[in-house]
């Protein structure tokens, strides 16, 4: 599982993508609504603030890119764990049963073989 504060940077993250595109319309939509009147004299402000959107919005997108990759990392270190530790296991089993005599391995396979049809 992801750590919490991963998590918690992935949702500042969407949480800040997210108001970044809001602007971005409402900016679209005031250059659209003062378009048709050249008089207003916002279009440098508008150009601006959306130019600064956009490079927010690029930061942000870059940021999200980096998440991403640490999660996936992170999803990469837990299997590789889990692939160690399971091979570890297994090797410390044989090693185990090599150890055993003939009687003791014979009692152990009737004990596995009895829990496994009991179920």
């Amino acid at each position: 599982m992801l750590d919490l504060e991963t998590l918690a940077k992935i949702k500042e993250t969407l949480a800040e993508l997210e108001q970044t595109r809001i602007l971005l319309y409402q900016a679209a939509m005031q250059a659209n609504a003062t378009a048709a009147d050249p008089a207003t004299g916002n279009r440098d402000y508008l150009r601006t603030t959306i130019l600064k959107l956009n490079a927010h919005y690029a930061e942000l997108e870059e940021k999200v890119k980096r998440l991403t990759d640490l999660a996936r990392q992170m999803l990469d270190q837990r299997q590789s764990a889990k692939v160690a530790f399971s091979q570890g296991w297994d090797a410390r089993l044989t090693d185990l049963i090599d150890q055993l005599t003939a009687e003791e391995y014979k009692a152990l396979r009737r004990a596995l073989e009895q829990r496994r049809r009991n179920g």
